[in-house]
């Protein structure tokens, strides 16, 4: 009898213990057939994995097949539904992180340029304030020898 009761615990305490989950996702990858004529019973020319790029040729309403060519010039039928106007999501999100990994190099770049330029306007910015304080003192010298100069005094060492 105990260890019936045993057992009966132990089975209890396991069933509340969470069971260990994965999560997965399904793929997005679709291979579809390019086929000789717009039916099932057509040969398959190729196949084609989403995102492939293709020139719509003509479309057969009635069979629902497409006729398209491909980059290599092959032609073919596809079935019409799994034709879109925009490259897939996947491509789209390709071309994006491309564009912002290069938006990214760039605004480094800036900020680099950014602090060098701040660095030389600082720099100017002082030399900029010597010069007017050099003025400010050639100004009052030359004030004192026009005054010199006018008062017909001999002596401008006078003036600094």
């Amino acid at each position: 009898m105990r260890h019936l009761i045993f057992l009966f615990i132990i089975i209890f305490i396991l069933s509340l213990c969470p069971v260990i989950a994965e999560t997965k996702y399904v793929s997005d990858t679709l291979i579809i057939t390019m086929r000789s004529g717009p039916s099932t019973s057509d040969k398959i020319v190729d196949t084609l994995k989403n995102g492939t790029p293709v020139t719509l040729l003509e479309t057969d309403e009635n069979a629902r097949y497409s006729k398209v060519r491909l980059r290599n010039n092959t032609e073919g039928w596809v079935l019409h539904r799994y034709l879109i106007d925009s490259p897939t999501s996947k491509d789209q999100l390709k071309k994006a992180l491309e564009t912002i990994k290069i938006l990214k190099t760039g605004t480094s770049e800036l900020h680099t340029e950014h602090l060098a330029l701040k660095q030389q306007y600082e720099k100017l910015e002082l030399e900029a304030n010597k010069l007017a304080e050099n003025k400010q003192s050639l100004s009052a010298k030359l004030g004192c020898i026009k005054k010199a100069i006018i008062l017909g005094v001999l002596n401008i060492k006078s003036c600094g």
